[in-house]
């Protein structure tokens, strides 16, 4: 595992892992506060609702897992050489990949059901039913482990990149990083 951050001062990822700690410290108690106002506030709730949740997850493990895994490869690298088996890496890559398409999709179905509730309300309540929105929000956990499941079968792989300091997907097994790009991003957008 290449980790020669001569070109970053220390002093430089000492303020950037203060940076990205702030900001999951930030995003959750953004995140947790958006649940408590759904939770407590009944007359904010909508056909959306289930959506906001789903994407307030998805952020929450973000902010609270992989934003803190950021911050020690940040601040101390060599967390990641003490780990043989590349475990951790490979959590927090998996979790950083299905976490951004998870969330791109959910951003992509809420403006839809917004979009149909406003302009075409008979289809928004044929489809944005309750058992219609369990089976739009599995569908969307299903397909961002769609991303994750071809790098723990060897279609590329997760490694600590000492560029970003952080540990992701190899963006260098291009055939994958088209197909993450292409399917995963710009699809739900």
């Amino acid at each position: 595992m290449d980790m020669d951050l001569s070109m970053y001062p220390s002093n430089a990822r000492t303020g950037l892992a203060v940076l990205v700690g702030c900001l999951g410290v930030f995003g959750t108690a953004i995140n947790v506060t958006v649940l408590w106002v759904l939770y407590r506030r009944k007359d904010v709730r909508t056909s959306a609702t289930v959506y906001v949740v789903n994407l307030t997850a998805v952020d929450l493990l973000v902010t609270t897992v992989v934003d803190t895994l950021h911050v020690l490869g940040i601040a101390w690298p060599e967390f990641y050489r003490l780990d043989p088996t590349a475990t951790v890496c490979n959590i927090a890559g998996s979790l950083c990949v299905a976490g951004c398409v998870i969330s791109l999709a959910t951003t992509a179905v809420i403006s839809v059901n917004r979009y149909l509730f406003i302009c075409k309300r008979r289809t928004h309540d044929d489809i944005f039913t309750k058992k219609g929105a369990v089976v739009i929000v599995v569908g969307m956990w299903v397909y961002g482990l769609g991303f994750v499941l071809p790098l723990w079968f060897g279609w590329g792989n997760f490694r600590y990149d000492p560029k970003t300091m952080n540990c992701a997907y190899d963006r260098t097994k291009t055939s994958y990083t088209l197909l993450f790009l292409l399917v995963g991003h710009l699809l739900p957008t």
